[in-house]
């Protein structure tokens, strides 16, 4: 078999699970097989969109790169055929077919097209407000701020700050939801303050 073909693919997309399907009737049948690989995409290539170009090496003939542009708001799981790439050692025509595998991020989490953010914020800027920003996945700098008191996991609804739907380009929401750092222990000036502020 050619599993060997496709041994120089970047990406650190490992090996093939499956095989290469459509084979029955060996030694007589010719035709199409396909080989599946992972290839993976961060999810602010996933955001903006990006081309990745990954390399496979027939049995026979030259090596050859194969160009996959990415869109904006792609899923994980999607596929992408490729098909009559080369001939493998049995005469069939192979099918290379993509699967898109999302990296994890450290700071966003998406559900479809939402992205859900956790912010930190201290007790005191849960109880006075605040003003802070949030780099967003191509780069800006979107400002976040409270003039009201935030409570613990409350969430800020944010529209078309989300990632975008593969089919029409509109962005979801972004979710930011809020972690109040509480103290591990308060001073007595501390203590007098918020009695003051009739809080405790």
């Amino acid at each position: 078999m050619d599993e060997d073909a496709f041994s120089s693919f970047g990406g650190g997309m490992g090996g093939f699970p499956g095989g290469m399907g459509g084979m029955g009737g060996m030694g007589r049948q010719r035709g199409p097989a396909i080989v599946q690989t992972n290839f993976s995409v961060s999810l602010p290539d996933l955001y903006k969109g990006c081309t990745k170009k990954m390399k496979i090496n027939p049995p026979k003939g030259e090596p050859k790169t194969i160009e996959i542009n990415v869109k904006p708001g792609w899923k994980d799981g999607t596929k992408l055929k490729f098909p009559n790439q080369y001939q493998n050692q049995m005469g069939q025509e192979v099918t290379v077919e993509f699967v898109l595998q999302e990296q994890a991020h450290p700071r966003f989490k998406r559900e479809l097209d939402t992205l859900v953010y956790s912010m930190d914020i201290t007790l005191g800027e849960s109880l006075l407000g605040f003003s802070k920003t949030i780099e967003t996945l191509d780069g800006r700098q979107l400002p976040i701020a409270r003039q009201l008191v935030t409570k613990p996991n409350f969430v800020l609804n944010i529209p078309g700050e989300g990632m975008p739907n593969q089919k029409t380009g509109v962005k979801g929401v972004l979710l930011v939801r809020f972690n109040v750092n509480f103290p591990y222990s308060l001073t007595e000036d501390q203590k007098v303050g918020l009695k003051m502020l009739n809080i405790a």
